[in-house]
């Protein structure tokens, strides 16, 4: 008699994680908006007319209103050449302004104190590092952290000032 509610107990348990194991394991292969095409940073590159690595990993996740990309550098040189050109570019600052900071979504905000140097880019009105003026706005933000070699960029970034 014990032995068959300790199997019917079995029973019932499997019968609740196996659905739940199925649907909780497929779910990036349903949902899957993430993306490691390396191609996105030059895209970037493109928009932003700046050089940035080319030797790294990506993970981008594509959003309803903007595009996250978190850049590893892998290759330990061109990092070193990358945070040269950051030091020598007047674009890159070492704060970013509380206004710029307030444009970017809750998520990227909180995660701009672990960041190092900054960038903000205006695609509308070609301008690098400035508060817009009421209307409507495309921004790509760039975050480089010296510790971890990384990167967060912030692209298609649609944004309407009123």
């Amino acid at each position: 008699m014990q032995d068959s509610s300790f199997l019917h107990r079995r029973f019932v348990i499997a019968f609740i994680c196996i659905p739940l194991l199925i649907i909780f394991g497929s779910y990036r292969f349903i949902f899957n908006n993430i993306s490691y095409d390396t191609n996105k940073i030059i895209d970037v590159e493109n928009k932003v007319r700046l050089s940035l690595p080319n030797d790294i990993k990506i993970a981008t996740t594509r959003y309803e209103n903007y595009t996250t990309s978190y850049v590893k550098i892998i290759n330990d040189d061109e990092s070193k050449v990358f945070q040269k050109e950051i030091e020598n570019n007047q674009l890159w600052k070492n704060e970013l302004s509380s206004k710029l900071n307030g444009l970017l979504p809750l998520f990227v905000q909180t995660e701009t104190s672990k960041f190092d140097h900054f960038l903000v880019y205006n695609v509308i009105n070609n301008e690098y590092n400035n508060y817009p003026t009421d209307g409507k706005y495309e921004l790509i933000f760039i975050a480089y952290d010296y510790d971890l070699n990384r990167l967060l960029i912030l692209d298609d970034y649609k944004v309407n000032i009123n």
